[in-house]
């Protein structure tokens, strides 16, 4: 298995004559949450197949208004 790489970042990887790449394309179903994956034939050029997976690194906003607020409220005198 090979990886197509530049510094940090993965562009795609090769097993078994296959090229796999991680799609950026709303077109292809990329959205947050949804990560799409194409696989390509080496040989052929062909696109085999498309996957699509949840993407486990989204993050939840949180509401900090309602965590951080308190009922009571402070007064001068």
């Amino acid at each position: 298995m090979g990886e197509l790489r530049c510094d940090n970042t993965m562009h795609g990887v090769i097993h078994d004559g296959v090229l796999e790449v991680k799609c950026r394309n709303p077109r292809c179903g990329v959205k947050p949450g949804v990560v799409v994956i194409h696989q390509f034939d080496i040989a052929t050029e062909m696109l085999i197949n498309t996957e699509r997976y949840r993407d486990p690194v989204v993050r939840k906003e949180v509401n900090k208004g309602a965590a951080d607020s308190h009922s009571s409220s402070i007064r001068a005198s």
